[in-house]
């Protein structure tokens, strides 16, 4: 069974056009698909199955060079062939790029859009919260970060210009309730001591 092409691509965006022997990727070297088990042991073509190689990794499978030689008698119509297939995953790998970036850019505009629709449309997020609401993406999932932003505007004693810093304690919290449920009730314990002590003051 001969692998598609749009099978092949799809694996390559799976492992991020990335080989996944050697960690190069386009447009550094020419990727392959290749089987983790070999068609000849009796491996298949289901995506668990298949791998992103580089040319180099998926002839070698060791830490051999290539053969030059063989290289160099290598045929025109072969050569073309590789320079059309590099020109292919250039041109899928840019376009990975540019959705990645603009399904990024999509979801900080619906936090840019919530964070000002809790504050009451009184409060927008400036360049610098944009910036690192990008960077809590890496930390913390979507759902996260919309109910700390809810939770910080639905709080009433912290005023406007510490609510992002406030927020991000709340993700702590919810990341921490969810990966050690006790260990966040005993933080809401201590927190509700300090808060009642400071209030008997």
């Amino acid at each position: 069974m001969t692998i598609t092409k749009k099978l092949r691509f799809k694996i390559f965006e799976r492992d991020n056009f990335t080989c996944q022997y050697c960690g190069k990727k386009v447009p550094e070297v020419i990727l392959e698909v290749d089987h983790i088990i070999s068609r000849k042991d009796g491996g298949g073509d289901e995506e668990l199955n298949l791998i992103t190689s580089c040319f180099d990794c998926n002839r070698g499978k060791s830490a051999t060079s290539v053969d030059i030689k063989k290289l160099k008698n290598t045929s025109f119509k072969a050569q073309e062939k590789v320079l059309k297939e590099k020109k292919a995953q250039l041109a899928a790998y840019y376009d990975f790029i540019k959705e990645k970036e603009e399904v990024e850019n999509y979801e900080l505009k619906i936090f840019e859009d919530w964070w000002e629709t809790c504050s009451g449309d009184e409060n927008s997020l400036t360049q610098i919260g944009l910036s690192n609401l990008s960077k809590l993406k890496q930390k913390y999932s979507d759902s996260m970060i919309l109910e700390a932003i809810k939770i910080a505007w639905d709080s009433t004693h912290v005023d406007s210009d510490n609510k992002f810093k406030y927020m991000c304690g709340i993700l702590k919290n919810l990341k921490l309730k969810e990966e050690n449920p006790e260990e966040a009730e005993n933080v809401k314990r201590v927190h509700q001591f300090i808060n009642s002590l400071s209030y008997r003051i």
